[in-house]
């Protein structure tokens, strides 16, 4: 029988829950807007005050102008501007790979991009992504890892991204071959889980790890005018009544431990 720091049957986790998790943190988004939409509220409470932490965007080199699904090299520019404002505000500071993001893979067909058969599968090979250059993922997460990180932050693959998974299962595969990773955080990415199908996280089975709870944490109003003056620096992404609407959503993280043997 395993032990771990909440117990053994999962449940949901209180915000204060993080303030147990001693270590170093690696947080990594696939996209430069993934944290700031889905964590802004977590991460704005000042809960890992005490702990050492890095922000990564791994697949740092951006192809298209969301809204018209083509690349152009300004809204790049602008792209890259928005999320190094927002980072510098919150006080954090965002490394970035320059891993081609599925638009520079040719990756851009609604079908191909999005995954949704797959995602609810922790066992996920890469194959099924379509993925070529798979290696070089695991590759740059492994030497991120290998850093000193104990507890890796993750997007859980919520509505089926490929560039979403083909991260979450670098994330798994990395925490095999690393035992100095304590636990690993799958954050509930925004704007897919106002939306999509939640992944059901009693069927996942991720080797010698064990699930604590969720994290839940649903944001009080005056939460909910900061993350929207906050996320609207991403105004090549979004409208004012986007911010707003994702900035009222809950911020969910599903916590996976370590078994101790």
């Amino acid at each position: 029988m395993s032990s771990s720091i909440a117990g053994n049957l999962p449940g949901t986790l209180s915000a204060d829950y993080l303030r147990r998790l001693h270590g170093r943190h690696l947080f990594l988004q696939p996209h430069l807007d993934d944290i700031p939409f889905s964590l802004g509220h977590l991460l704005e409470r000042k809960l890992l005050n005490e702990c050492n932490y890095e922000f990564w965007t791994v697949f740092g080199k951006e192809f298209f102008n969301i809204r018209q699904y083509e690349h152009d090299e300004n809204t790049v520019s602008i792209l890259k501007d928005e999320e190094r404002r927002w980072f510098e505000a919150e006080g954090h500071q965002i490394n970035r790979l320059d891993l081609e993001e599925a638009g520079y893979r040719g990756v851009t067909s609604v079908r191909r991009l999005f995954r949704t058969n797959l995602y609810q599968d922790a066992g996920l090979d890469y194959e099924g992504l379509g993925y070529g250059n798979w290696s070089v993922v695991v590759d740059a997460v492994r030497k991120i890892v290998q850093s000193g990180a104990s507890f890796i932050w993750a997007p859980a693959g919520i509505g089926g991204h490929c560039d979403h998974l083909a991260l979450r299962q670098a994330v798994i595969h990395a925490a095999k071959t690393e035992p100095g990773i304590k636990g690993l955080l799958f954050y509930h990415e925004l704007p897919y889980s106002q939306y999509s199908r939640m992944i059901n996280w009693e069927k996942f089975e991720i080797e010698d790890f064990q699930m604590e709870g969720c994290l839940e944490h649903h944001p009080t109003e005056k939460e909910t005018r900061r993350k929207t003056e906050s996320i609207s620096i991403f105004y090549s992404q979004i409208t004012d009544r986007q911010a707003y609407s994702l900035s009222t959503h809950l911020e969910k993280v599903a916590v996976w431990i370590r078994r101790i043997k």
